[in-house]
């Protein structure tokens, strides 16, 4: 049994940090499993909204206090649907493994495009046992707004609004 757990997590432009007033799957992970430490992958888009407002390390460490997060910051990464993702995904898993030997590997498979999933469910199936694959629902009756829509993003106003920060 591990005592301590990290996370590697791909990010949504649309339905990560908080979509439609309830946990993108991220943030959702974070609040739940409670990881030390969170390595958050980011394509050009993500890293633009990072830069933009800091949404997923802010309200990261808000649903887990003293997280530590590291930025896997991919700005050359333009069309996350059409690219292969295989050899990035588990070269990313195998150096977080590494780098954490005695913590149980979280894995964050409902966030990113389906290339970025299907590679990284591939990079799990292939890792050591102590990696754990998280599929985290969609609310029902949810909408994903549009990408316009996520620039204007206010990062305490969708926390405040978050009906996942009251559970009951």
């Amino acid at each position: 049994m591990y005592r301590e757990s990290v996370l590697f997590s791909p990010l949504g432009t649309i339905s990560d940090p908080i979509r439609d007033h309830h946990d993108g799957a991220f943030l959702h992970i974070m609040r739940h499993h409670r990881p030390r430490r969170a390595y958050l992958l980011m394509t050009e888009a993500v890293c633009a909204f990072d830069q933009l407002d800091n949404r997923y390390c802010l309200l990261g460490e808000r649903a887990n206090p003293g997280c530590m997060f590291i930025r896997e910051q991919h700005p050359e990464i333009v069309d996350a649907y059409r690219l292969n993702f295989e050899a990035l995904m588990s070269d990313l898993l195998r150096r977080i493994i590494r780098e954490n030997p005695h913590a149980k590997v979280l894995v964050n498979l409902s966030s990113g495009t389906s290339a970025m999933k299907a590679a990284i469910y591939l990079a799990c199936a292939a890792a050591p046992g102590r990696v754990e694959a998280i599929r985290v629902a969609r609310p029902p009756n949810r909408t994903y707004p549009s990408l316009e829509a996520m620039y204007r993003f206010d990062p305490e106003r969708e926390w405040q609004g978050c009906v996942d920060n009251h559970p009951g």
